[in-house]
């Protein structure tokens, strides 16, 4: 795993957005290019990150039942998780 949290979503978002009729079409198009253009969606990439940062409560109870956690500790650690997220820097601002 040598890619950050946000140019994987990043990736995730440009392949969703630039579907194969669209890489045919306009193959040069860069921000449709996966290897050239994902950074461009860096910011929509920290939009999407940024909106899972507080888990949904059925998440919560799942997660803790599954781990045999508090709900309360799911929460904290999740909110942890998506902060370092965010604070990664990708290669391109690296």
């Amino acid at each position: 795993m040598t890619e950050s949290m946000i140019e994987r979503v990043a990736r995730a978002i440009c392949r969703a957005n630039c579907g194969p009729r669209m890489q045919r079409d306009e193959p040069d198009r860069v921000e449709c290019q996966v290897e050239n253009g994902w950074s461009l969606w860096e910011d929509e990439a920290r939009a999407a990150i940024e909106a899972m940062r507080e888990p949904t409560e059925r998440i919560c109870k799942l997660t803790a039942a599954d781990h045999d956690m508090a709900v309360a500790e799911v929460a904290v650690v999740w909110d942890a998780m998506v902060a370092n997220a965010l604070r990664e820097t990708t290669t391109t601002a690296a």
